[in-house]
């Protein structure tokens, strides 16, 4: 016999599964006249609503709103009847796929309408499942789409009139584009197999990528002999089956990633595929580095000890790079040595730890490592630059090729990352920017790791000096009372535990300071402050001795005073001391005065200088009661003499602590006086560096006079004799400077000539610095010009120098030099030099480049500004010139070369885009800046929307800007987003008020019922069930007490969040606060802001209501899943829309979040998707999730 099913329950429990029975008909039946609701409503909105049999056979429903004929009855032949032909195979697929996955039916196709016309509809039909799972049944709703499909298929044809306009411009493309493009045809074998392709056109961007010279018509196999299997593959499928294909590959051939994107050319007889591939050979090379460096932070972030960090980091690098020994050595600062204390080996290589001596590898290894640079040896055995003895040492810890990266800090050296190989290896420029960057990573790892340590000792030394210095210690109530014992105090004042306890400390407190001691303590628990306050303590030992009292909170999780903490510091000695130096400083004041002699006093490190009345006298300035700096001293110091004097100050400071100096001052009145001060350092740290200096500043100007007039007569008779001697060496020095610092090649060149006295050739006499670095040789004087540039016969130089020679008239040219593998071009002048010439000659090949690029770059403008109706533009603000191109002249029907200026913008606007136009114009001719601006234009009686962009080009120092910009006709395109979106908005805003109405008013009843029906249910039973606590076992009725308990307070809950009396009775600025502050908790604190003042009128009250809605399911969603402790929402009105954020600092979304996201925010998308909206979100584990929702609102200009 079966068990009843509540047969383990006490009276109490079925007493609750009772009462749940009873209410489970009423609440069925309340949702079932909620979806008979929802579903008239749907009927409403919707243009069309539809029901189908669960195989779709049948419709038994359809009501047409007048565009489709309604069906009332059920019928079989839906699909002819309301299907064009074209239209029923494909919609027929996409039923049955829906059918068999059980999902959502969506299609946009055409429809026959009413009318025997065809139009089109965007149909939706969700299934109706029964309690096994199986379809019972389709409901589905239509909207009339065919305005929007007209607006698409002319946007279309616009598109294909464009193209027709590109296809005339391909092969200017073809040859101009960047990425490699090439048409390839496939070559079969017997079995159908891709064995080889020949190329068939290829663009010069293909030749500069892949290598491959004059490719047409040649085979891949002649230039790839092994290339790998998988290209053949790929393109033979894109060949038979014609879809394109995108693919990321390396080519071990090569040794070059590409991306590619394959398709088929024609049909799949022709076997024609064509690529558009780039190298990205360079990026995948970052992403490798990129992921190493992850794996290596990963690696070290465990790690505390330096050493482990050090060899980790060794380990990881040798074994990605293949390297036999790597290592971290650390500088020992004498110049001389560097230690190794751990390095990863390969299996058979020897550790090298210990200490070495820089010398031994060569002696410009240690310069190199002071001045940061890497040093590179890929061949040990063969390099030039070491000694056999250096060699031997090199060979004696099988190094075949080696390379230190230097690790600076403060331009100090302090380690070296090594990395060896047994044999020669060549590094990679990549390769030596990881060893650089995984050098600095593990050194800060290892600074860190070092820091920390340091961090605790420091730590445990401030424990101790607490215990040292403190001579009582106490503890005391979250109100300020004792009420526990402190020996340590009693000790010190001789009061008794009772006298102690309360308030009583206060008696051991000086008559004097003790109502001072009470009102520090008092504020102090006021306001949770501190507590640092100095008053005098009676003493066991007699007398009152001064303490400093200090005191801070002890803080609970929840942020709540739990106790406070403080101690006592006997400081009477301090005192004591204090006063008597109040005392000599007064008398240090009096003789100071008699001597006329200014003080300093100079705070280092807080930077403040103390004068006394006399140093300010001295500088004439009125006396100031505040501190000075540096500066201000630095201020009145002669320019000749600061930079010496500001030298000799730091040097006192950093190193031996003294300081004299003379040197002159400019005072506030304008005038020169010398001064001679001397100083000492009175307080230094443990470096051995100043904190703090003092000393004295007297005026010397009448004793340094009279020393510069002798020494000025001296000096005259001196610079009278150095002038004559030094005329000479100038004037020779200087003319050798200009020759060797010329930027320009200059030879000096001797004709050699015939016996019949003809020249036949020229000899080097003399040749600057630039030349030789030009032509590479540094042996040039005394060689004959042909035997070196012996294609100077074929391009004509030698017959212009021969000219120069013989006419005495000077002689230029510019040519292009391709012989003896320079290919450079240059621009040379040839002057007589008695039977000879001078030769100057300056490498013009990024000018003549530059020019080429520029006339192609003018062509692909032109050709762009036809095709897209764009024009551009330059202006230089600093002469007021404006050039525009012809596709200006074309947008503004102004014949070509008609003068034009910025204001031409005020001319042809509207005059309600008058402001953007001076914004713009003030743009370019007051205020240069980058700018972008949409604006109208009547030109010849037509409105065109032009968009207008302007950058500012960067300018030389004291250069004039210059402004290039583009203006683009938007006009087509405008007008069409326009009624699209007005279109798109005015539906689906319908359809969104009608379901809002619907859900809330739903939410209204559902809310009262529970609050009312069930929840009165549910507080009644709880009622009944504390009579009958004394009849029942204790366990069941707490099980049942907490499980009604529970019920009442979810009741509750959801009632609240179901009516959002907030929002009715105050608004939404007030709601959206609310629900900062319901859910804001000790553990989290959310932050609220509103910003829409902005706005000429209220939201619509649908619109509130569903911001509302949105922020209050974000919110709720952070409080369940975020594990944040701040979190923020954000409602703002911007132009055109409504903003809504939030942002938290927690977990962030799931790692599958990117595909796959949770129902809430699901439900949120759709719902902004009703509003064309868009909702941005994105998260990550170190800077939390964020939410951003925006939401078009338009403002008519009438209000």
């Amino acid at each position: 016999m079966q068990e009843p099913p509540f047969a383990g329950l006490s009276s109490q429990e079925h007493t609750y599964q009772n009462t749940y029975q009873k209410l489970q008909p009423e609440v069925v039946s309340n949702m079932r006249r909620s979806e008979e609701q929802f579903r008239l409503l749907v009927t409403a909105s919707a243009d069309m609503v539809f029901k189908m049999s669960a195989d779709w056979r049948h419709m038994h429903q359809l009501v047409g709103q007048d565009f489709l004929a309604t069906s009332p009855a059920t019928t079989s032949s839906w699909l002819q009847t309301y299907l064009p032909a074209d239209e029923q195979a494909p919609t027929s697929a996409i039923i049955a796929e829906a059918i068999r996955t059980k999902s959502l039916f969506e299609h946009e196709h055409r429809v026959i309408r009413a009318d025997g016309s065809v139009g089109w509809v965007h149909s939706r039909a969700v299934p109706v499942l029964s309690a096994q799972g199986d379809i019972v049944e389709w409901l589905g709703t239509a909207q009339d789409i065919t305005s929007r499909k007209q607006a698409e298929q002319e946007l279309l044809r616009l598109k294909d009139e464009v193209a027709q306009r590109a296809q005339n411009n391909y092969r200017t493309l073809f040859n101009a584009i960047d990425e490699g493009f090439c048409v390839l045809e496939l070559q079969f074998d017997a079995d159908g197999n891709a064995v080889d392709w020949i190329y068939r056109e290829a663009n010069p961007a293909f030749e500069l990528q892949t290598g491959y010279h004059n490719p047409v018509g040649q085979r891949i196999s002649y230039f790839q002999p092994n290339l790998e299997r998988s290209w053949f593959d790929q393109f033979a499928q894109v060949a038979r089956t014609g879809e394109p294909t995108r693919f990321e590959q390396q080519t071990s051939a090569m040794n070059r990633w590409y991306d590619v994107y394959a398709f088929r050319v024609g049909d799949a007889n022709h076997h024609l595929v064509s690529l558009l591939f780039t190298d990205i050979s360079e990026r995948k090379r970052q992403e490798h580095r990129q992921a190493f460096l992850l794996q290596l932070d990963d690696r070290l972030r465990p790690l505390s000890d330096p050493i482990d960090i050090q060899y980790q980091a060794a380990c990881a690098l040798g074994q990605y790079l293949g390297a036999s020994r790597v290592g971290y050595a650390e500088d020992q600062g004498d110049d001389a040595h560097i230690v190794v204390t751990r390095n990863y080996t390969q299996v058979g290589v020897p550790s090298i730890e210990g200490r070495y001596h820089y010398n031994d590898y060569g002696p410009a290894l240690l310069a190199a490592f002071k001045e940061g640079r890497t040093v590179v040896r890929p061949d040990i055995a063969n390099d030039p630059t070491l000694t056999d003895e250096e060699k031997q040492a090199h060979a004696a810890l099988q190094l075949g090729a080696t390379v230190n990266v230097p690790l600076r800090k403060d331009g100090q050296l302090i380690a070296v990352l090594f990395m060896h190989y047994p044999v020669a290896h060549a590094w990679t420029g990549p390769e030596l920017a990881l060893l650089e960057d995984t050098a600095e990573r593990t050194w800060a790892a290892v600074v860190r790791s070092r820091t920390e340590a340091a961090l605790r000792d420091s730590e445990e030394r401030f424990r101790n000096l607490v215990v040292a210095h403190a001579y009582a210690i106490w503890e005391t109530e979250a109100d300020g009372q004792i009420v526990e014992d402190s020996p340590s105090w009693r000790s010190y004042t001789g009061q008794s535990l009772d006298e102690w306890l309360g308030f009583g400390w206060l008696d051991a407190i000086y008559p004097e300071d003790r109502d001072y001691a009470r009102r520090q303590w008092q504020e102090a628990v006021a306001v949770e402050g501190t507590v640092n306050a100095e008053f005098r303590v009676r003493s066991a030992a007699g007398g009152y001795r001064w303490t400093n009292v200090r005191a801070t909170p002890i803080r609970d999780a929840q942020g709540r005073i739990s106790k406070w903490m403080g101690m006592n510091i006997d400081i009477q000695n301090q005192k004591t001391t204090d006063e008597a130096l109040r005392q000599s400083e007064k008398r240090l004041r009096i003789a100071l005065e008699a001597a006329k002699l200014g003080t300093w006093n100079w705070n280092v490190t807080t930077d403040e200088i103390l004068w006394n009345a006399r140093h300010y006298q001295q500088f004439g300035l009125e006396t100031s009661p505040g501190p000075l700096t540096s500066t201000d001293f630095a201020r009145h110091l002669h320019p000749d003499d600061r930079a010496a004097v500001l030298q000799r100050l730091q040097d006192a400071v950093d190193e031996h602590g003294l300081f004299e100096a003379e040197f002159r001052i400019i005072t506030a009145q304008g005038t020169v006086r010398w001064m001679s001060s001397h100083g000492q350092a009175t307080d230094t740290g443990p470096n051995g560096r100043a904190r703090r200096m003092s000393g004295v500043l007297l005026d010397i100007t009448e004793s340094k006079q009279a020393e510069q007039q002798q020494q000025e007569l001296a000096a005259s008779l001196e610079r009278k004799v150095k002038r004559r001697t030094q005329a000479l060496q100038e004037s020779r020095d200087l003319l050798q400077s200009v020759y060797d610092t010329s930027l320009i090649g200059m030879a000096v060149l001797k004709a050699e000539r015939d016996a019949s006295g003809s020249i036949e050739d020229f000899t080097f006499v003399s040749v600057n610095r630039k030349l030789q670095q030009e032509t590479g040789h540094d042996d040039l004087v005394g060689q004959r010009f042909t035997s070196i540039f012996p294609g100077i016969e074929f391009n004509g130089l030698l017959t212009i120098m021969c000219r120069a020679v013989e006419t005495g008239e000077p002689q230029q040219t510019e040519y292009y030099y391709p012989h003896e593998d320079f290919r450079q071009w240059y621009s040379s002048m040839y002057v007589q030099l008695g039977d000879g010439v001078v030769v100057t000659t300056l490498n013009i090949t990024e000018r003549k480049l530059a020019e080429e690029e520029r006339l192609r770059q003018f062509t692909l403008l032109q050709q762009a500004e036809s095709v897209a109706q764009l024009g551009s533009w330059g202006y230089e603000p600093a002469v007021g010139t404006l050039r525009w191109s012809a596709g200006m002249y074309r947008l503004f029907g102004l014949p070509e070369g008609s003068p034009v200026t910025p204001s031409i913008y005020l001319d042809y606007v509207v005059p309600e885009d008058r402001p953007v136009a001076e914004r713009l114009v003030h743009c370019l001719t007051q205020e240069p800046c980058d700018s972008e601006v949409t604006l109208r234009l009547r030109i010849a009686d037509k409105v065109k929307t032009m968009c207008v962009k302007a950058v500012v080009l960067a300018a030389a120092p004291e250069q004039p800007a210059r402004l290039l910009g583009v203006d683009l006709d938007i006009s087509t395109v405008h007008r069409l987003e326009q009624d699209n979106l007005r279109m798109r908005l005015e539906q689906q805003q319908a359809l969104f008020n009608v379901v809002l109405e619907a859900q809330e008013a739903e939410r209204k009843r559902i809310g009262e019922a529970l609050h009312n029906g069930v929840g009165q249910l549910l507080y009644a039973t709880k009622l009944q069930l504390d009579q009958t606590r004394t009849q029942v076992p204790e366990a069941a009725w707490t099980r049942a007490h907490g499980l009604l308990a529970d019920a009442i307070r979810q009741t509750r809950a959801i009632s609240h969040e179901l009516v959002p009396l907030v929002l009715t009775e105050f608004g939404l600025e007030v709601a959206v606060q609310d629900i900062c502050r319901t859910l804001s908790t000790a553990q989290l604190i959310f932050e609220c802001h509103i910003a829409l003042d902005e706005l000429p009128r209220p939201l619509p009250q649908q619109l509130q209501v569903a911001l509302y809605r949105m922020a209050q399911e974000l919110a709720q969603n952070i409080v369940r899943h975020a594990q944040a402790t701040e979190a923020s929402l954000a409602l703002e009105a911007v132009p055109g829309y409504i903003l809504l954020r939030a942002e938290d600092n927690g977990v962030g979304f799931p790692a599958k979040g990117a595909t796959s996201i949770g129902l809430g925010l699901r439900s949120i998308r759709d719902r902004v998707a009703l509003l064309g909206g868009i909702v941005d979100a994105g998260s990550s584990p170190r800077v939390g999730t964020y939410v951003r929702i925006r939401i078009p609102f338009f403002i008519d200009p009438a209000h």
